[in-house]
């Protein structure tokens, strides 16, 4: 029994085998059957008609990509510079559109890397950033982290120097004059 995909217009060959549903049968096209073939589906590959498979064609091997691929040598110098190491995948895509808003101000590709690059060692050399609330570089780089200003300071590294006056900040005040 055959009949003609309301996809492709290719034509369905379906003959009696097994299923993983009671009452369905799969059927394959043989090779000698003609089915309409996109144009763009290479030699080598197998001819698949909407889950039915094209008999006799190996397909074609997937190509494996590298690892690093996606980081380049631009990217790899931020990383080394910037503090916190986690979602590299996900910086490098926050650094590709970084530079991309840098570039689009008007300012030079070259001027726009070097802008995102001493940011990440001003915020590391910071020494009023905790190493514990050390954003991700894919959120300071998502929030153009390079053009904040330096962080608070803090009052013995523990306390930010914009808090509240207490009583017992007068009185330690009084015993030292």
């Amino acid at each position: 029994m055959s009949f003609p995909c309301p996809h492709c217009g290719g034509e369905i060959v379906v003959t009696p085998g097994s299923s993983p549903f009671p009452g369905m049968r799969i059927g394959v096209l043989s090779a000698s059957q003609s089915i309409s073939q996109p144009a763009s589906q290479s030699e080598g590959q197998a001819q698949v008609a909407h889950g039915f498979e094209v008999q006799g064609q190996v397909p074609a091997p997937k190509k494996k990509r590298a690892y690093n691929q996606d980081y380049n040598a631009h990217f790899l110098e931020f990383w080394a510079v910037y503090p916190r190491h986690q979602d590299k995948r996900k910086a490098a895509q926050s650094w590709r559109n970084a530079v991309a808003r840098g570039v689009a101000t008007g300012v030079a590709i070259v001027d726009a890397r070097a802008r995102l690059i001493t940011g990440a060692m001003r915020y590391r050399d910071d020494p009023n950033r905790l190493d514990q609330f050390t954003k991700l570089a894919a959120t300071w780089l998502n929030a153009d982290g390079w053009e904040d200003e330096p962080l608070p300071t803090r009052l013995n590294g523990k306390e930010p120097a914009h808090r509240e006056i207490t009583d017992a900040d007068y009185e330690a005040a009084r015993r030292q004059s």
